[in-house]
């Protein structure tokens, strides 16, 4: 994937009748995100990782700029391509478990969805076997499937959100802040768990973090935002990177 000058804006509207502010959310923003690697993006918060993340899946569409995934540019996609050509292959995980599950929804039926809407012709019981294997992937017992979101604990809900942006075979996972507020052993057990299935699946993984300590040592590069700028891209032969911290002071 390639992203080329990629800029998304927003008006500020002003008090007492002032002038309306241009608040530019990310700004010109370029690099390229290379098949099979783990690619972090690091900011303190409001410096546009998540507003990136959106334009370059199309969530938020961008004011000017290029997304190229495998040679096809994403920002001249219609709202239909997106859905069928795209979507099925570029998942994100999100911030908030919450967001991506259903509290209406039975676990089984919230990961049968996007089997049901991705891969058209799959048979019912042949919907049923892949949500059992999507959950015992991600480490959860097949009881699992009867219970509803607030009966999970919140790595469980984070377990379930992983299995359900899996449900497609994605080839890149967008990952937002997915350990945020776990306490420390929580975040290493989903870690792993997140390291493992890359390697089993040759994911490329997308990583958003406010946390060095953790995206550091799991990244081949990080990006550096700030004030919605790219200021400094990272990069390692091995897991390790050297950030500059000067930016985050």
């Amino acid at each position: 994937m390639r992203i080329e000058q990629l800029t998304k804006t927003y008006v500020k509207k002003s008090r007492n009748g002032a002038k309306p502010e241009i608040f530019h959310a990310i700004h010109n923003i370029s690099f390229e995100i290379n098949k099979g690697e783990i690619f972090g993006i690091v900011g303190l918060s409001g410096s546009g990782k998540t507003t990136l993340i959106r334009c370059i899946l199309q969530l938020t569409r961008p004011d000017s700029g290029a997304v190229l995934y495998n040679g096809e540019n994403l920002v001249n996609c219609s709202t239909e391509e997106l859905r069928t050509k795209i979507r099925p292959h570029l998942r994100k995980v999100y911030q908030h478990p919450e967001a991506a599950l259903n509290p209406g929804l039975m676990v089984e039926k919230i990961l049968s969805q996007p089997i049901e809407l991705y891969r058209p012709g799959i048979s019912a019981a042949e919907i049923k076997t892949e949500a059992s294997h999507l959950l015992a992937h991600v480490g959860l017992p097949l009881e699992y499937k009867t219970k509803y979101p607030y009966q999970l604990s919140g790595g469980e809900k984070r377990r379930v959100a992983l299995a359900r942006a899996l449900a497609t075979n994605p080839e890149m996972l967008f990952a937002d802040e997915p350990f945020a507020g776990l306490d420390k052993a929580l975040q290493f057990r989903m870690l792993k768990l997140l390291m493992d299935i890359k390697k089993e699946r040759n994911l490329t993984i997308v990583m958003i973090s406010h946390d060095i300590d953790v995206i550091r040592h799991v990244c081949d590069r990080i990006l550096t935002l700030k004030d919605g700028k790219a200021v400094d891209m990272a990069v390692a032969g091995s897991r390790g990177v050297d950030v500059n911290m000067d930016h985050f002071r």
